[in-house]
């Protein structure tokens, strides 16, 4: 911002003739996103989940793990990691080994 203000300030320049003449730099300061914790942006953090929330959370990497605790705590994501925590404890429930009636039970609870 400091560098801004510099920018904006008028310059003087002599024309010759005792007179001067003011001209105002109009550069706009350069946009630079938030950088979280894991150096990335909030959109490279949601561009490289892309292939992540494909994946079960057992085969993630180190990385994709600090990822998604960061995603967590954005409020833009909410609905991103409920729909994704939703659709992992319908995948838990068909990688279990049970019986058709516990299933069931498993099934309408995954519902409500």
């Amino acid at each position: 911002m400091k560098e801004y203000k510099i920018n904006q300030k008028a310059k003087v320049k002599s024309n010759g003739n005792g007179k001067a003449e003011t001209k105002i730099s109009k550069k706009k300061p350069e946009y630079r996103p938030k950088r979280y914790g894991n150096g990335e942006t909030r959109l490279e953090m949601l561009t490289r989940s892309h292939y992540q929330i494909r994946k079960n959370n057992k085969n993630w990497t180190k990385k994709e793990i600090a990822r998604w605790k960061i995603i967590k705590k954005l409020a833009c994501f909410k609905s991103l990691v409920a729909i994704y925590e939703h659709s992992t404890k319908l995948y838990d429930i068909y990688e279990r080994r049970v019986t058709k009636e516990v299933g069931t039970i498993l099934m309408k609870e995954w519902i409500v």
